[in-house]
C-alpha cells in the first residue's frame, strides 16, 4: 500500500485521540474535563469537547477503511478534521477565562500537533488530487 496524504491525516487524528487520554489542563484528560464542565453547567463546552474526540475517532475509522481499500469520499475526511479542530477552538475560546496557554499540558500539545498534521496532510491530499 502506498502511503497517501489522506492516510497521514488519519495519523494526525490518531494523535488527537491519544492526546485526549493524556492530561490536557488542570491535570485532567479530555473525559475528566468534559465531566467537570458538565458539573459547572458548561454543557456546550462539554458537547464540543466530545465532538473533538468523536470526530477524531471517526477519522481514524476512515483510515482503517482506507487500509482495507474501501472507497471513501474525501469530503468525509474534511468533515472529521474540521469538526475536531472547530470543536476544540470553541472549547478553548469559551473557556479562555479559566484556561490559559501556560496552563495547558502535554495532551493539549499532542492534540494541537495532530490537528496541524491532519490539516496540512488534507490540504496536500487535495492538492495532489488523491482519491
Amino acid at each position: 500500500m502506498k502511503i497517501s496524504f489522506r492516510f497521514i491525516a488519519k495519523i494526525g487524528l490518531l494523535l488527537v485521540v491519544v492526546g485526549f487520554f493524556m492530561p490536557i489542563a488542570c491535570n485532567s484528560n479530555g473525559f475528566e474535563l468534559a465531566q467537570s464542565m458538565n458539573k459547572l453547567d458548561k454543557t456546550v463546552s462539554m458537547i464540543f469537547l466530545y465532538v473533538v474526540f468523536c470526530a477524531a475517532v471517526l477519522g481514524c475509522i476512515i483510515g482503517l477503511l482506507l487500509i482495507v481499500r474501501r472507497k471513501i469520499k474525501t469530503h468525509y475526511d474534511w468533515i472529521c478534521v474540521l469538526a475536531s479542530i472547530g470543536g476544540g477552538l470553541v472549547v478553548y475560546f469559551s473557556e479562555l477565562d479559566r484556561i490559559r496557554v501556560k496552563d495547558l499540558q502535554t495532551g493539549a500539545f499532542v492534540i494541537l500537533a495532530g490537528w496541524i498534521i491532519a490539516l496540512l496532510a488534507q490540504f496536500l491530499s487535495l492538492r495532489k488530487k488523491e482519491r
